[in-house]
């Protein structure tokens, strides 16, 4: 697949068909199971017994990461369909 060649045949699809892609990514998927993972009460804790202190300051910040993409993602959403 050529990258260079989505942009013009994105731009012939109608908005639906785009976020319907987007979240069909394997990528989305991904996020949405690691942002479950990430607000499990024990997460933290669980990941610095297993991999040390600094993985889980690791773990912490990829609960904020996840949060402020899955809040990214909506507003880019919302911006494309109105």
């Amino acid at each position: 697949m050529d990258p260079t060649k989505y942009s013009a045949n994105l731009l012939l699809q109608p908005v639906e068909w785009i976020l319907s892609w987007w979240r069909k990514r394997p990528v989305a998927m991904f996020l949405d199971v690691s942002g479950r993972v990430a607000k499990m009460p024990d997460y933290k804790d669980l990941v610095a017994k297993v991999f040390g202190p600094a993985m889980g300051k690791v773990a912490a910040q990829s609960e904020l990461f996840a949060e402020r993409f899955k809040s990214e993602t909506l507003k880019a959403a919302a911006t494309a369909t109105s």
